[in-house]
């Protein structure tokens, strides 16, 4: 063996082993060139003090053959006596060494056929007496294994409550694996205990030490937050001459004059490349239009920020986050069974469904039903989302709702009316691309005009504003 391939096979050989530490957990010790006799078990791995199983590694650019694999197999069953035997093949492998492969697999689970028995006739069967043999091809890349095992340490930090970002996963596994390289060299091993606490040291280490630096940028409507905003965003949008309070001056259109301006400016200011977290002194609509700039073809990591008792806090969302959160209770209120249109109404932070119900009627606002959706354990109140997790899976549970509506539904327009944390009208907004035609409202806060809700921000249903 040259000495390309040499190097090459002790990397596989590192990988193989990585693998197999992250994917089985019924090992005390593994091992990487375990001595034996004939010098055939490449991994070793133990457990209760015992030697379970025997890897042996290969690979090439060309295709195994029937030949190579019941040659490496008779050598490696004689050379170490154990449990469990595995070849792993790194390549292409030949039909004939297909065929033989699932020949053995049928005489160790006694169906062997016609076909198989012609496949065993010059092996020595007997020599699979009492023991497991086990055939793993991989792909012959190192980039393609090297991504096998990503999936794997990815699975690994999930189980163990961790959440980890490609590049973080990437830079474990190199890491790895070369760890391994060198253990290889030294006739020594990997015992399980410290590979499950050094692995989990460094996970929450590189966690720590690559958290994602987020530029923070902001939308300020409200006076009241204009100190912090200025201070704290490196990048602005102020739109506070064109309110009086939280009421829109007469001189301006709520789509024109904000719904246009917000999403320009965000598209104009953010990219793919930058991480972002995002501050809102603004409208429940406002917070809506902005998460719709954003959803999932957009390509830019952009977080809300929402303002709770404990102070801002990131509602990222955390996918190795298995908290059983609550969901939505729903209900369908029939109205005009001759109108297509739906209200959507979200009781979040409390139950507006009487004071909407009474607008529509008061302003003549023909909607064929309304989809009431309420917290199902807690109730409306300013508890009901506890953070960014939570809030997505709310969104997504309306955009699944939502999804149900028939045909004629959703070529109509969808009034949305919320009482909720701007952080959630934003995950909303995320995934509002497929609602169709949106109308939302904001409640009359000052009492200037009906003293109850204003219509606001208008979409068409191409994605775009009316």
């Amino acid at each position: 063996m040259g000495g390309k391939e040499g190097g090459r096979g002790y990397l596989y050989q590192g990988i193989v082993a990585v693998l197999e530490a992250l994917r089985r957990n019924d090992w005390d010790r593994i091992y990487i060139e375990f001595p034996t006799e004939g010098d055939k078990v490449d991994i070793a791995l133990k457990s209760a003090d015992t030697i379970t199983d025997a890897i042996q590694v290969k690979s090439t650019v060309n295709s195994f053959s029937k030949g190579d694999i019941s040659k490496w197999l008779k050598d490696i069953i004689t050379d170490y006596p154990c449990q469990r035997y595995c070849l792993v093949l790194i390549g292409n492998c030949a039909v004939s060494a297909v065929d033989f492969m699932n020949a053995i697999t049928k005489f160790q689970t006694g169906k062997l056929d016609a076909t198989g028995k012609k496949q065993l006739e010059k092996f020595e069967t007997q020599l699979l007496k009492d023991i497991n043999v086990d055939f793993k091809v991989l792909p012959f890349d190192p980039d393609s294994l090297k991504s096998l095992v990503r999936e794997a340490l990815w699975k690994y930090a999930y189980d163990s409550g961790h959440s980890l970002e490609h590049p973080q996963v990437s830079l474990l596994v190199d890491a790895m694996v070369e760890e391994e390289l060198l253990q290889s060299t030294k006739d020594g091993y990997t015992d399980r205990t410290i590979f499950s606490l050094e692995l989990n040291k460094r996970i929450e280490l590189i966690i720590k030490k690559y958290t994602k630096v987020r530029k923070a940028i902001g939308i300020l409507c409200f006076s009241r937050g204009s100190e912090r905003l200025t201070q704290e965003t490196s990048i602005l949008l102020d739109l506070q001459d064109k309110f009086e309070g939280r009421f829109l001056k007469p001189d301006f259109d709520w789509t024109v004059d904000i719904g246009k301006p917000v999403q320009d400016f965000l598209r104009e200011n953010t990219e793919v490349q930058q991480a972002y977290q995002i501050m809102l002194e603004a409208h429940g609509s406002i917070a809506f239009a902005a998460g719709r700039v954003f959803d999932t073809k957009s390509g830019v990591d952009i977080c809300p920020v929402q303002k709770t008792i404990l102070g801002p806090e990131i509602w990222e969302f955390d996918k190795c986050d298995r908290t059983q959160y609550q969901n939505w209770k729903v209900e369908h209120i029939a109205r005009d069974e001759d109108t297509f249109d739906t209200a959507l109404i979200l009781n979040v932070r409390h139950n507006i469904c009487s004071d909407v119900e009474r607008y529509l009627k008061e302003q003549g606002v023909h909607v064929g039903r309304i989809i009431n959706f309420s917290p199902e354990d807690t109730g409306s109140t300013g508890f009901s989302i506890q953070n960014g997790t939570h809030s997505s899976k709310l969104a997504m549970e309306v955009y699944a709702a939502l999804a149900g509506r028939s045909t004629v539904e959703r070529r109509a327009y969808l009034h949305i009316f919320a009482a909720a944390p701007n952080a959630f009208m934003f995950h909303l907004g995320q995934v509002s691309r497929p609602f169709g035609k949106c109308i939302l409202y904001e409640y009359d806060f000052e009492q200037r005009g009906n003293c109850s809700y204003i219509p606001s921000i208008q979409f068409d249903g191409k994605g775009g504003l009316e």
